[in-house]
């Protein structure tokens, strides 16, 4: 009987303590179980950084800097400053975009967009920059503006599409 009681204890405590430790998550609900263990370790390399549930799909992957491998990109958030968390595959550390970071545009710049997607290198959809020759990412403002962020093999960098 006692050890019966133990096991229920368990089953009901665990769920508990697994979301607590995946707590890392601001704006929509994003359950644990859809995070890609890739994005869990690379979130994991920048402290301070929540993962953001504020546009669907939370998260993308495609070639991004031409390796072959699959690369990630996260929606993030720090200090309730919104931005996108770059995880490369030939890069150790991840690359931030926004949420208070220098990369691409100024930190003090707001974020702005409000959609997003992969776009896949031999896409025609999109009139692509001369240095992107890998898949991008299409950031939109809906209705708007957009623009595609891209690796040119050295550094992150954008190309405006419309305003």
């Amino acid at each position: 009987m006692r050890r019966d009681l133990s096991i229920a204890l368990f089953l009901l405590v665990m769920p508990v303590a697994t979301v607590s430790t995946w707590a890392q998550v601001s704006g929509g609900t994003i359950d644990e179980y859809n995070v890609p263990q890739e994005v869990k370790a690379c979130i994991k390399k920048s402290p301070g950084l929540t993962i953001s549930g504020e546009m669907n799909p939370f998260y993308l992957s495609g070639d991004i800097d031409g390796d072959g491998k699959l690369d990630f990109a996260v929606q993030v958030v720090r200090s309730e400053s919104k931005g996108i968390l770059i995880c490369l595959s030939s890069r150790k550390t991840p690359l931030l975009v926004g949420a208070g970071s220098s990369t691409v545009w100024p930190s003090s710049q707001k974020w702005r967009f409000d959609a997003w997607s992969i776009v896949p290198q031999e896409s025609t959809a999109v009139s692509w920059p001369p240095k992107a020759k890998h898949d991008a990412i299409l950031l939109d403002v809906k209705e708007s503006a957009n623009g595609l962020l891209y690796w040119d093999g050295t550094a992150l960098r954008w190309g405006q599409l419309s305003d």
